[in-house]
């Protein structure tokens, strides 16, 4: 079918990435459309996207591995009628990075019908006494619709963890903004970055560090060209 046509399209529902081979329609589309859980208007829904009249504007609730053997938790099987969630924080896109390993689709990954450039991002400059007074720390986030088309981006804002601190994860997501613009024209994006997101549970409730935090600004887990520290 791929030698046939210029393009090949696998429109997949459902939830069905543990299979034992999930890079097999990677390997021969050059476009897929997960379309998850369908309603009464499923056929309709999918029928524009694929046509073109609808932006695909949704993104990656999970990470899709290359091999099944990639899943940082490949069984999740009760043992005397207990589970063991020996991976602690490291669930979904967070074991990935903890371990280095490479997805085949990131969290929060997906495409629309045009292109975008992240062009800058800054914080507010009273982010850091915002979070430490339990309000919102602003970033303003700088984007670009570069293609031939009105279309829709998420905006996804990662923090690192703090220094010495092994035991968090790597980078979590901690917020994002959904931006839509016209071919050619620029806006900036205001994501709001929640006390709560950067704060961790002990003993006794939440507690926000006060050790500066590396944010990364992007559209995926895995794709995150700008930083901010606040």
């Amino acid at each position: 079918m791929t030698k046939a046509l210029p393009i090949e399209v696998w429109a997949l529902d459902g939830c069905r990435q543990h299979r034992s081979d999930p890079q097999a329609p990677a390997d021969s589309a050059r476009a897929l459309v997960w379309s998850f859980f369908g309603g009464q208007e499923y056929g309709d829904a999918v029928a524009d996207v694929l046509l073109g009249d609808a932006e695909p504007g949704g993104r990656l609730t999970m990470t899709f591995p290359r091999a099944a053997q990639d899943a940082p938790v490949p069984d999740a099987v009760p043992s005397d009628d207990r589970l063991n969630y020996a991976e602690g924080l490291l669930v979904g896109h967070r074991g990935y990075d903890a371990s280095g390993t490479q997805p085949l689709f990131a969290f929060g990954h997906g495409l629309g019908y045009t292109r975008w450039d992240l062009v800058s991002a800054a914080a507010a400059t009273d982010a850091r006494a915002s979070l430490a007074r339990g309000e919102d720390a602003l970033l303003t986030v700088r984007i670009r619709n570069s293609g031939d088309r009105r279309g829709r981006q998420v905006i996804q804002v990662y923090a690192d963890r703090v220094d010495g601190d092994e035991n968090a994860p790597p980078r979590q997501l901690v917020g994002i903004a959904t931006v839509e613009l016209d071919a050619g024209a620029e806006a900036d994006a205001e994501v709001r970055i929640m006390p709560r997101a950067l704060s961790h549970y002990s003993t006794g409730g939440w507690t926000l560090s006060d050790a500066q935090r590396l944010l990364r600004i992007g559209t995926s887990s895995r794709e995150l060209p700008l930083t901010v520290t606040v």
